[in-house]
């Protein structure tokens, strides 16, 4: 999966996501190589929809 985000940002893409509901966790790919974990408590931006907030424990469904 990584790879594939690899790929994605050196072909010209602005941000790659990479999820894992089971693990609830977001890992948000930057071009320039940066990388954010996101967990449950946390609440994702993206520079690409300056108004778009996605908090997690809203969309990841309760742990068993």
């Amino acid at each position: 999966q990584l790879l594939k985000i690899s790929r994605y940002l050196e072909a010209g893409s602005d941000e790659g996501w990479l999820i894992h509901p089971d693990q609830q966790l977001l890992y948000q790919h930057k071009p320039d190589g940066n990388a954010f974990r996101y967990g449950i408590d946390d609440i994702v931006e993206s520079d690409l929809f300056p108004n778009l907030k996605i908090v997690l424990r809203d969309i990841f469904p309760p742990a068993p």
